[in-house]
């Protein structure tokens, strides 16, 4: 009896010490932080990173570790950060003088502001750090598309024991990019499904003589990209109708039954029965399927007026290169005025952010 009591002491004094052994400190918690860019631009250079927070703790510290993360608790520096050329800046909350920045880590992502002296803080001391000439990390790094959020992690030593940890986000940002180009288009090209009868060029779209119920056409081909995360909307339209030198013998925007831009139909001639009125159509026609009422537009027409219409669209962004093709349609009954017609056409592209 006696032999087996000795030996399960024994078995319990040993578990005891190591779970002593192996007993883990545990720092508090900083929950008031906060962090200020000034140009959170993705892959910005010479930037100013403003950092606050309040100490949890009373404790001497002799050191403030700052780790830029892609996550809150991840130890991953954001790829594209670079903190070669950092410097410190203005502190206040503890004795500026004494501290000093040690970027020895820096390729880790890790900061060190240091007093190898100590200075005693008392709990809730209200800490500033500014760190100077970083380049932003870029969107992406931390796993966003257009927009990213990053981390900086906080924690406050005792030589080397953790004394308070927290950490605060930071949000980056796309530079914004639009490439836009319009390229003319020759005659006899088919296009959506209508044949070209004129060749375009960038000035100007010469439509040329015609002969009464003689449909002409002529074409443009749009080509857009943009990191602008909702996208883009390009609208066309005629800075006034088609005019003439006799008064009121417009060319009518196409009037087909059933017709509207939301609405495209087949080309019909023209059937008004008065000079001016609907006795010339000018019409177009967009390849984007993405336009309402557009989704099956091949070889069909909405009007062509001063209203702008939507020609192009996506509430995404287009990084690769997005082309659609623009037609201009045209044709006269008998009854219309010979005259020399003019107007100017329009092309508006508006990014969304």
């Amino acid at each position: 009896m006696k032999k087996g009591f000795l030996i399960l002491l024994i078995q319990f004094i040993f578990v005891f010490f190591v779970l002593q052994l192996f007993q883990v400190v545990y720092a508090s918690t900083i929950s008031v932080s906060s962090l200020s860019l000034s140009d959170n631009v993705s892959l910005d250079s010479s930037v100013t990173y403003s950092l606050s927070f309040s100490t949890v703790t009373s404790s001497t510290l002799t050191s403030i570790e700052t780790e830029f993360a892609t996550t809150s608790s991840g130890t991953i520096p954001p790829t594209h950060m670079n903190l070669s050329t950092v410097s410190l800046g203005a502190i206040s909350g503890i004795t500026g003088s004494n501290w000093t920045l040690n970027s020895t880590d820096y390729t880790a992502g890790i900061l060190y502001v240091q007093n190898g002296s100590g200075q005693n803080i008392p709990a809730s001391t209200d800490i500033q750090i500014t760190l100077n000439s970083i380049t932003n990390p870029e969107v992406g790094d931390c796993g966003g598309t257009y927009y990213d959020t990053c981390y900086l992690q906080i924690t406050t030593f005792d030589g080397v024991t953790p004394i308070d940890s927290g950490y605060v986000s930071f949000g980056l940002e796309s530079n914004p990019q639009l490439t836009f180009s319009l390229s003319s288009i020759g005659s006899g090209t088919i296009e959506n499904g209508i044949t070209t009868t004129t060749s375009t060029s960038i000035s100007t779209l010469p439509l040329g003589s015609i002969a009464p119920y003689q449909f002409v056409a002529g074409s443009y081909e749009l080509s857009l990209t943009t990191n602008a995360p909702n996208g883009y909307s390009i609208y066309s339209w005629l800075s006034s109708p088609l005019i003439g030198t006799y008064y009121g013998k417009d060319i009518s925007p196409f009037s087909a039954t059933g017709a509207s831009w939301t609405t495209p139909v087949s080309w019909t001639s023209p059937t008004g029965s008065v000079d001016g009125t609907n006795t010339c159509w000018i019409g177009a026609n967009t390849s984007d399927t993405s336009v309402t009422g557009w989704s099956s537009g091949s070889n069909l027409w909405g009007p062509l007026g001063s209203s702008p219409q939507l020609i192009s669209y996506s509430n995404t962004s287009v990084l690769t290169q997005k082309n659609i093709f623009f037609t201009i349609g045209l044709e006269c009954n008998a009854l219309q005025s010979p005259d020399v017609y003019s107007s100017q056409l329009n092309f508006s592209v508006v990014p969304s952010y």
